[in-house]
């Protein structure tokens, strides 16, 4: 799906909570945020700032703009848990609700239950020294195999393994 291209929007310059203790400066909507309920946040390698969001998708803080990246842009949900970043650059999205969005910079690639995955609320991503990739769900544990084990390796669709309690796993979280 490709990504309709969002406008920076201006930031303004983080502020200083009332009465603050310590030094510490803030951002929010007032500063161009798309959303004040932030779920997770990454430094990428080129030292952006990524915030996912509840209910405003991305927020990408390029030191004096946001780009978002929303379900109007192709994200598949608003409401990001959890971000990572590649071996390869591309950004993925763990969403609640909607699975997960795999981002390359101009495209986005979906993973839903209909792909395979255990659920569509993703809470964490983690990609490991195969550049796999694995996500627990509120249903369990998912293993995304791109490598030469997967069949569908020439169009880079993965084979999805899922792991639950009947597979061993001592518990699952739900409804966090």
């Amino acid at each position: 799906m490709p990504c309709i291209q969002p406008q920076p929007v201006k930031a303004l310059r983080p502020r200083m909570k009332d009465n603050a203790s310590i030094n510490m400066k803030y951002m929010d909507v007032d500063q161009g945020m798309n959303s004040s309920y932030i779920q997770s946040i990454l430094e990428d390698r080129r030292g952006n700032l990524w915030f996912g969001t509840w209910g405003g998708g991305v927020s990408m803080y390029i030191g004096e703009s946001f780009i978002h990246l929303t379900e109007k842009e192709g994200l598949i949900s608003n409401n990001v848990r959890a971000i990572l970043e590649d071996s390869h650059g591309n950004l993925w999205f763990g969403t609640r609700g909607g699975g997960l969005s795999k981002f390359n910079g101009k495209t986005f690639t979906h993973f839903t239950e209909k792909e395979g995955l255990s659920n569509n609320i993703v809470l964490s991503i983690l990609q490991d020294s195969n550049s796999n990739m694995w996500l627990s769900t509120e249903k369990g544990l998912n293993h995304l195999v791109f490598g030469p084990d997967s069949i569908n390796v020439a169009n880079n669709n993965p084979i999805i393994y899922n792991y639950s309690l009947q597979d061993g796993l001592k518990g699952i979280m739900s409804h966090f």
